[in-house]
């Protein structure tokens, strides 16, 4: 009785597991004229980055994974062959102001950019969970996405960010 028991939990558990999120078709939609705005409240698309591959990370503070990677990303930008975007959904910017004045890699390279409750993301793509990163190619182009944590110091990840730019 209780192997059936059990077997009818696992079976249920497995008939619940939702399907793979469709990300993969995110690859090859456009992001150049996307809207969003820098801490300072100006306008930034994109495309006004000029013609280099972009590495853009959508994170909120509140978001455990997403305050483990940002350091990560920090270093990444450092690097001349990309531009790093880090784009926060926290709905008050005062928010965001006040936990970069205290973190040492927030005047890193590093661009943070707003976005209240990803809502110019998600009229773009849809939903999706914290973090998520993509990797834009010079032309707006998404060519990658990376759901989850990533150490983006690491020289895999690198490998793929250069395996999705190349032409």
């Amino acid at each position: 009785m209780r192997l059936l028991v059990l077997c009818l939990g696992v079976v249920g558990l497995l008939a619940c597991e939702p399907e793979p999120m469709p990300y993969a078709d995110w690859v090859g939609r456009t992001l150049q004229d996307t809207p969003f705005v820098d801490m300072a409240g100006q306008a930034q698309t994109v495309g006004g980055l000029g013609q280099q591959p972009i590495v853009l990370n959508i994170w909120a503070t509140w978001c455990p994974p997403c305050i483990k990677e940002l350091p990560s990303l920090a270093a990444l930008a450092k690097s001349k062959d990309y531009h790093v975007v880090a784009v926060a959904t926290d709905r008050d910017p005062a928010v965001i102001q006040k936990y970069l004045a205290k973190q040492p890699w927030a005047h890193e390279k590093m661009l943070i950019w707003h976005d209240p409750l990803a809502r110019t993301m998600r009229k773009e793509l849809g939903s999706f969970p914290l973090p998520t990163t993509l990797v834009v190619d010079a032309t707006g182009i998404i060519r990658r996405v990376e759901v989850g944590e990533r150490d983006w110091a690491h020289p895999k990840m690198r490998a793929k960010i250069e395996k999705a730019l190349k032409p």
